[in-house]
């Protein structure tokens, strides 16, 4: 998907402390196997009494719902979701986090992507096909 970050920019990302929200319909979620790649994603459908409705994307294009109750979220297992589920934040949950930033495709003839500018229009960051990657980039670099 080219509106979210990927697996790996996301492990980069929670590490050095991007918010992991509360669940909501139509975020993504990475979630990663022991060996801390990525093996699968879910799209949050809906979250009703204390259950998370979503789409579990395997690798493969396999799909399937899936429901977490909240012990799974909340009880015991809470440790190993926490630990195993990554946000995949889209360009626009990143800036929120990033107050007087932007992102712009800009084609200069030479080259074009998706650039990240501050209310001076500096240049902080780039990246060819995913204005996501570009906030990521800029965020990481600037540790908001």
């Amino acid at each position: 998907m080219d509106n979210i970050v990927t697996f790996e920019t996301a492990q980069r990302l929670k590490e050095a402390g991007f918010p992991q929200p509360e669940f909501e319909p139509g975020q993504i979620w990475h979630r990663k196997n022991k060996e801390g790649q990525n093996e699968r994603q879910y799209i949050v459908k809906n979250w009703l009494a204390n259950r998370v409705f979503a789409i579990e994307c395997a690798t493969g294009s396999f799909y399937k719902d899936v429901v977490f109750n909240s012990k799974d979220l909340t009880g015991h297992n809470y440790a190993m979701w926490s630990k195993s589920l990554v946000f995949a934040p889209t360009a626009t949950d990143i800036l929120r986090q990033m107050p007087g930033f932007s992102v712009l495709f800009l084609d200069n003839g030479n080259s074009a992507g998706w650039t990240v500018l501050n209310h001076a229009n500096e240049c902080f960051a780039f990246h060819e096909h995913n204005p996501a990657e570009a906030v990521a980039q800029a965020w990481l670099s600037l540790r908001f």
